[in-house]
């Protein structure tokens, strides 16, 4: 048995290695979601059944994107990267979230996210509903590009945590739809 894969090289085993694929996803949105949660978990009254809960919806998450990966895999659609490799479907998707954020329902969601009581399950399902679209870009810019999962990460906690988070939101969706536009512009 040889040596397990790391770094980049584990990305090109993700299909064959499932449990990889599953455990990044998973870490990658705890390491994203968690810290961003402090807040309200700080208003909770139970402060440890509110971060179980609120890691298991994101666990849940990263699950589901994990197969959405190993699809988009078995498409042979994907770089090395885990990114989209063609410039029409990555362009439509960022559309798609663009639009999304947009949306009365993202704003609802956001507006729930800030709430002065914070329960866990609520509050978990509120958050999802905030951010599953943003985590969408991870397959345009690339799950492994490091630097954008930062920054996703910093601008989720931004549109949560200050008051002004649905203008964010807003120039996210404009900006997203302006890069997919120009992601189709190249096809």
């Amino acid at each position: 048995m040889g040596a397990a894969p790391s770094g980049c090289d584990a990305t090109t085993n993700m299909g064959s290695e499932p449990q990889l694929a599953i455990g990044m996803w998973v870490a990658m949105m705890a390491a994203m979601m968690l810290p961003g949660a402090a807040p309200a978990a700080l208003r909770a009254d139970r402060k440890l059944p509110f971060f179980a809960i609120y890691f298991t919806a994101w666990a849940g998450f990263g699950v589901a994107c994990a197969g959405l990966q190993f699809f988009l895999e078995s498409r042979h659609i994907l770089t090395q990267g885990l990114a989209l490799s063609d410039d029409a479907t990555a362009g439509i998707l960022l559309i798609a979230i663009g639009a999304y954020e947009l949306t009365p329902w993202k704003h609802a969601f956001l507006q729930a996210c800030r709430a002065s009581q914070a329960h866990g399950r609520p509050y978990s399902l509120a958050c999802l509903g905030a951010a599953w679209g943003l985590m969408g870009t991870l397959f345009v810019a690339g799950v492994m590009n490091y630097v954008w999962v930062a920054v996703l990460a910093l601008w989720i906690a931004a549109e949560k945590s200050l008051s002004w988070g649905g203008a964010l939101a807003s120039v996210a969706g404009i900006g997203f739809i302006i890069w997919g536009g120009l992601k189709l512009l190249v096809v």
